[in-house]
């Protein structure tokens, strides 16, 4: 039974590799006659001006791999809502293109604006991006417990939001520290969170990182969900991890000291990339604290198949939004909660 559920997810996937697009635009290079192109890299966050990076390609070696180089004379331009075109400049040695003819910073980008960036420079092609902002997002940390095995449950309410329809939900953790004292060296310790973990269905609804049944990142990496589910006022239960057990008995004066969660609503761009991160990075999640190292779940075994049947495969295609070149402009919006609470 087993081999045969293995055999259809082969199949399914293996039915997948025949579409041009899944997550991401395909760039095909041609490394003989490839002109340099130039990379655009900007993630606006709702309520900031923004600041935009320039970079070009520069193929080399008989294989698909690219290097870039910062474009410091780029002629970089910017509008909002179809707005006046703005010109923005570098300030002094900084390669972010942030500021206007005048000195002054570039607009804050609002929820919901609608950004465009055109980027020229007279020894490549020009490229153009679009991307609708998301809305904003509002969240609270209402409860926040040391359980017996030194996770700490954490319940955080989310309202409902109301932004594009392809918006992404993503939690992270940022920081945070359990702090106790040995009873018998009066050692103060602090042991710093590493992980996010949750088994909540509606991350089930996107691509997340799984160890051990649970969904899952480590620390600056986010949990996502689809923001349509959040169509209503939400609650979620989450465990922040330390990924390594103590005792409790052996601890006196146990508090958690400043966890802290960014909570975010980010364009399908910034999702999209993530995802290609990943990949590109390899990226794995450690089961939690305390739980047995899995030999291995369906999933992974399906994966190994498919490595088996097609071989060594290529560099993950590189992601892009950006027409006429590559890189990416995506957005997000972003509220920080803390326990304490300040």
């Amino acid at each position: 039974m087993k081999k045969t559920v293995i055999a259809y997810y082969l199949f399914l996937l293996l039915c997948f590799t025949g579409c041009k697009e899944m997550f991401y635009r395909e760039v095909d290079f041609k490394i003989e006659g490839e002109e340099e192109m130039l990379v655009l890299e900007t993630g606006n966050i709702v309520g900031r001006s923004p600041n935009i990076l320039v970079n070009h390609t520069s193929l080399f070696g008989t294989g698909r791999e690219e290097r870039t180089g910062a474009v410091l004379d780029a002629d970089v331009s910017m509008r909002i809502n179809s707005g006046k075109w703005m010109r923005l400049y570098r300030y002094g040695v900084s390669p972010a293109y942030s500021i206007l003819e005048d000195g002054t910073k570039a607009p804050a980008i609002q929820a919901l604006d609608t950004v465009e960036i055109h980027v020229s420079h007279t020894k490549y092609a020009p490229i153009t991006a679009r991307q609708i902002m998301p809305n904003n997002i509002h969240a609270q940390m209402m409860e926040c417990e040391l359980m017996s095995n030194g996770w700490v449950s954490v319940k955080l309410q989310l309202a409902a939001y109301h932004g594009n329809p392809d918006d992404i939900i993503a939690i992270r953790l940022d920081s945070g520290v359990v702090q106790m004292t040995n009873k018998r060296s009066g050692e103060i310790i602090n042991n710093v969170f590493e992980a996010l973990y949750s088994t909540e269905p509606v991350f089930s609804e996107a691509l997340n990182l799984q160890a051990a049944g649970y969904y899952g990142g480590r620390k600056g990496y986010d949990l996502f969900f689809p923001a349509s589910a959040l169509s209503q006022p939400m609650e979620i239960y989450l465990i922040a991890d330390c990924m390594r057990g103590f005792n409790q008995e052996s601890y006196s004066d146990i508090h958690i000291q400043n966890l802290t969660l960014s909570v975010r609503a980010c364009t399908y761009d910034y999702y999209l990339y993530e995802q290609f991160y990943r990949v590109y990075r390899d990226l794995w999640l450690e089961e939690p604290s305390g739980i047995p190292s899995q030999d291995g779940n369906i999933m992974e075994e399906i994966l190994k198949s498919i490595t088996e049947t097609l071989g060594q495969q290529e560099k993950v295609a590189v992601y892009t939004n950006v027409e006429g070149g590559l890189g990416y402009l995506n957005g997000y919006s972003e509220e920080s909660v803390t326990f304490p609470n300040p």
